[in-house]
């Protein structure tokens, strides 16, 4: 972590979908200036919090020919990439327990232009919700990741507010 040299984080939570429909969903963010590496994530649930036994089987789906295909799903995955304008920063695909971030060093973005990250959740069989968080890690504490209809989502689960809290049983 880098927050000894003024990095902080930044998020958007996608939360509650329970349907199986994998689409591409994009978020936003805009840096006042490009003098700093960015670090972006998506990130969803870790390494067995889901256990295994939840999200294996098989998938029926059309492949890329539309040729009906099965396959044994071993967990879900998540591709993501980062892009400015017509150029691809970087991406990732990873199933979902794992966190590898993109990288983009000082000077590859332009400051004040819209970045662009579009996230592919591939929602296999399971019966547990599809949440994510996309998050940005970097110096300028003016940067929000937001949707595609300008909104923001960061709810907090350590004290701060929003609150992701909304019930408990433990005296304060």
């Amino acid at each position: 972590m880098r927050d000894d040299e003024g990095y902080v984080s930044t998020w958007y939570d996608y939360d509650y979908e329970t349907d199986n429909d994998s689409t591409w969903e994009y978020y936003y963010t805009t840096l006042a200036n490009n003098n700093n590496d960015i670090y972006f994530t998506v990130e969803s649930y870790y390494m067995e919090i889901i256990p295994s036994e939840c999200h294996r089987g098989n998938v029926n789906y059309n492949d890329v020919n539309g040729s009906p295909t099965t396959e044994n799903a071993v967990a879900n995955s998540i591709f993501y990439q980062v892009k400015q304008g017509g150029t691809r920063l970087g991406k990732v695909w990873a199933y979902e327990q794992y966190s590898n971030p993109v990288i983009v060093k000082a000077g590859q973005y332009s400051a004040g232009t819209p970045i662009q990250i579009s996230v592919y959740y591939e929602y296999y069989a399971a019966d547990y919700g599809r949440e994510y968080t996309v998050k940005l890690y970097s110096k300028d504490t003016s940067a929000y990741i937001k949707d595609s209809e300008n909104y923001t989502n960061m709810i907090h689960m350590d004290g701060h507010q929003p609150s992701g809290f909304t019930y408990s049983t433990y005296s304060v």
